[in-house]
């Protein structure tokens, strides 16, 4: 049994190489950007998988802090520094590797026929209105919220116990509606909500600004109505679970 383990995760491992090594050289090679949101997808789910983060307090600062960031860098940063600093970078592009290379062994007609390379730090939406114009998302407004959507589907994957603040009387309370479910309901709003803003003010939004938001309000009002607030803050998997929390260990 051991040995086709083995044998299935060598396999698995040489397709998934063998994809990312195709991927990337087709990127390299046209620019196109469904394979630059691939890329950017694959490095997205490989940060959220790999990142855990232990309680709700740490997920409420950190994003807070980088939603802060994120509006003094698209909003303030012309006046300090005469340019909007977030959207440079963000529309910056790379040179191809593949013109330096053709460059160094005297080769210009190829390196002048090679596109320069949007680097995989965002997804790309072509726009409606614009034949050439792209609406871009972050990857941090994609792998950020995405830890606390990690955080509510460990935590509705234990076993806790519900206890519901008298006078409450809500949909949150329907088990039906997880913390992954809500919190996801309320990304896919701020979402929406940002990308709208894009197009009515046609000028480069903070995503953080709607996102953040749009999963901490859902989350914590649910973890407040079902009695889970207070775990949930503190880190509902560290071993030093605050009494009288309503949360009960299970093993996973």
């Amino acid at each position: 049994e051991s040995s086709n383990q083995s044998l299935l995760f060598n396999w698995n491992t040489f397709l998934t190489s063998l994809c990312s090594v195709v991927l990337t050289i087709l990127w390299v090679l046209t620019g196109y950007w469904v394979l630059l949101d691939l890329l950017g997808v694959a490095i997205a789910i490989f940060m959220i998988q790999f990142i855990r983060i232990p309680s709700l307090k740490l997920a409420s600062w950190l994003l807070i802090f980088l939603l802060l960031y994120d509006v003094f860098w698209v909003f303030l940063s012309s006046s300090f520094f005469n340019a909007n600093v977030m959207v440079e970078v963000a529309v910056k592009k790379a040179k191809n590797p593949v013109a330096i290379v053709a460059e160094k062994i005297n080769m210009p007609d190829i390196a002048k026929s090679q596109p320069p390379l949007s680097l995989p730090g965002k997804l790309l939406v072509p726009s409606s209105f614009t034949e050439d114009y792209y609406s871009m998302l972050g990857l941090g407004d994609v792998v950020l919220p995405g830890l606390l959507l990690c955080l509510a589907m460990r935590f509705d994957n234990q076993g806790h116990i519900s206890i519901l603040n008298s006078g409450t009387s809500c949909l949150l309370k329907c088990q039906k509606w997880t913390y992954f479910s809500v919190t996801l309901l309320g990304y896919s709003l701020g979402l929406c909500t940002a990308g709208l803003m894009v197009e009515i003010m046609r000028y480069p939004q903070p995503a953080l600004l709607y996102l953040v938001p749009g999963v901490l309000i859902p989350f914590i009002s649910k973890a407040y109505i079902q009695g889970h607030l207070r775990v949930l803050w503190h880190g509902p998997f560290s071993t030093d679970t605050p009494p009288n929390s309503g949360y009960q260990k299970m093993s996973v």
